[in-house]
Parts: C-alpha cells; structure tokens; sequence
C-alpha cells in the first residue's frame, strides 16, 4: 500500500494574526507626533538633543502609563493642575492624545516594544525636526 505520511497542520500563530497589524497604530499617529513635535521645537529654546531626549523620556512614560490602564481623564487632570506654561500643557496633551490612540496591549513584551518605540518616534521625530529648522 502507498500510503502517505500525514500532512502536518498549518502552523498557527498564537497572536491571532494580531502580531503583524500590531504595530501599524505605531506608525498612524506618526503624522500627529510630527506636527506636535514642530510646535514643540518652535515654543523652546533649549538644545535641540537636550530637548529631544526630555521629550522622549516624556513620551515613555506617558506611553507606560497608558499600557498600565492609567485613565486618560486624569493625566490630563493632572496635567492641567500642574504649573506650567500654557503652550507646554497643549504640547502634553497632544503628546497624550497620541499615546492614548494606541490599543493597550496585553504581552509585557508588546507593552515594553510600544513604550520603547513611542519614546524613540518622538525623539527621532524631533532631532528631524531640528535639522530641519537649521
């Protein structure tokens, strides 16, 4: 008898397909990073690669404050309570708009990849954006 081994299942992923369209919100807040970033380089005149790493590190912890269900309500609460200038809270809040586009994730390691990688689009963007300018 010619009988054939069997055939082996069709490899499943275990992300439902999830992992491949997972970052893609990455990339379609992009556009609103860039703007707020160029607001942002125009408001403050302080080194560019110094500006840019405060912004990123910003960015991070807004972002890791998203991943660990902070509520947005009151970031932006806090936010509006805390002292700054006027352009810098808009700044913020735009920064949070952003972050809080992006679907929580539920893997440590997609959280810490969206963290890492929303940080280092905004201070990307901005070092960009300073080139750009001079």
């Amino acid at each position: 008898m010619n009988k054939l081994p069997p055939t082996p299942p069709p490899s499943r992923d275990p992300t439902g397909g999830a992992k491949e369209c997972k970052f893609c919100t990455v990339y379609l807040f992009a556009a609103v990073v860039s703007f707020m970033l160029l607001l942002l380089l125009a408001a403050y005149p302080v080194q560019a690669s110094e500006q840019c790493k405060d912004w990123s590190i910003a960015a991070e912890r807004i972002m890791q404050a998203r991943m660990e269900h902070e509520n947005k309500d009151v970031m932006l609460d806090r936010l509006n309570k805390a002292n700054l200038p006027e352009q810098m809270v808009k700044d913020f809040t735009l920064l949070i708009n952003a972050a809080y586009s992006i679907p929580i994730q539920n893997k440590i390691e997609d959280k810490l990849f969206l963290i890492d990688k929303f940080g280092t689009e905004v201070f990307i963007q901005c070092l960009n954006n300073t080139a750009e300018a001079v």
